[in-house]
């Protein structure tokens, strides 16, 4: 027995009366190893729901055989447009070329077997075949590859370690310049503040000052009081000169001192004044030197973002590259030590 098509020839007279001669081609037998199954002919569906509408199209090859659905069903359900089927028909208008489609769809099925055999005996290797063991040259290139791949590797984690350690620094860096930046603003506005109400105070108290020392203020003023008693008391007037006069030596001793109070305290309020308007200005310069340090430190923290990114992009790759040289080097080499 060997496989065998069966090839049903029949003529007839279609609709119009014309003559027609049509084939029917199935596998009748099978022979184990010349084919998987039967269904070798390729058919494509046209309507879903017509079956009859359904076209051939080709004797399948190995690869229909290896990759089509065996069912028209099966491929409905796969949402595939193309089956294999147990037979096929072809119709032909005229005797001649339906002998030559006869031997031709033999000849097609013959190519099919004779490839599924060899595809089926050198193609496919049976798991009980030994591949021949790597050559020397091979497995030390493979070796060597992973070596080098390992060490780019360590190499790449090391930078990303030292790229996260240096953003997380920068980070810090700028976190707390910003903190600096924002209580030196503080410190300004108060120290600003502070000033314009010294400034308004001063002047206050140099008004104040101005007529306690003025020869035509209070203390003249007193002394025309004192005038006004003497000249209605009962004081004899040796008593009223004697005590006038010494009243009017504690008058203008009192006026002396507070002139010259005057005058000092002035200069010392001045002094004063000015440390502390100094102070401010200088509490303002530090708030403009910590704001111009927040922002290199912001900078910095940018630029150490951008390495770390760019280190973990090189550490990813560097992975992929060792997988990949540790997939090669065990393929020649199975027993292979990567902590070597």
């Amino acid at each position: 027995m060997k496989t065998t098509l069966g090839q049903l020839c029949t003529g007839f007279y279609d609709n119009l009366g014309a003559l027609k001669f049509q084939i029917v081609s199935s596998i009748d037998y099978v022979l184990e190893g010349d084919l998987p199954f039967a269904t070798i002919f390729v058919h494509q569906i046209v309507s879903s729901t017509d079956p009859k509408a359904d076209k051939f199209l080709r004797v399948g090859t190995v690869v229909d055989l290896t990759t089509q659905p065996l069912t028209r069903d099966a491929a409905l359900l796969s949402g595939v447009a193309t089956y294999l089927a147990l037979d096929f028909t072809v119709t032909f208008a005229d005797v001649a070329t339906a002998t030559t489609a006869k031997a031709l769809i033999q000849t097609c099925v013959d190519t099919l077997i004779s490839d599924w055999i060899k595809y089926n005996n050198e193609f496919i290797i049976p798991d009980s075949i030994e591949l021949p063991a790597a050559s020397d040259t091979i497995v030390e290139a493979s070796q060597a590859a992973f070596a080098a791949a390992k060490k780019a590797h360590e190499d790449a984690e090391a930078l990303l370690v030292a790229a996260s350690d240096a953003y997380t620094d920068a980070q810090a860096e700028a976190t707390a310049a910003a903190a600096a930046a924002t209580k030196q603003q503080l410190d300004c506005v108060t120290a600003t503040t502070n000033n314009n109400l010294l400034s308004a105070g001063l002047s206050a108290t140099a008004t104040l000052r101005s007529l306690l020392s003025s020869t035509g203020g209070t203390l003249d003023a007193m002394q025309t009081i004192y005038g006004l008693v003497v000249a209605t008391g009962t004081w004899d007037t040796a008593s009223r000169a004697a005590a006038g006069a010494v009243f009017l030596t504690a008058i203008d001793a009192l006026r002396l001192a507070v002139t010259t109070e005057a005058q000092a305290g002035a200069a010392v309020t001045a002094a004063a004044q000015s440390a502390i308007l100094n102070q401010g200005t200088s509490i303002c310069q530090l708030a403009t030197t910590a704001a111009a340090t927040k922002a290199a430190e912001d900078v910095a923290a940018a630029t150490a973002l951008t390495a770390q990114i760019a280190a973990t992009a090189m550490a990813t790759a560097a992975q992929a590259s060792l997988e990949t040289a540790l997939t090669a080097v065990l393929q020649v080499c199975p027993d292979f030590d990567v902590n070597e």
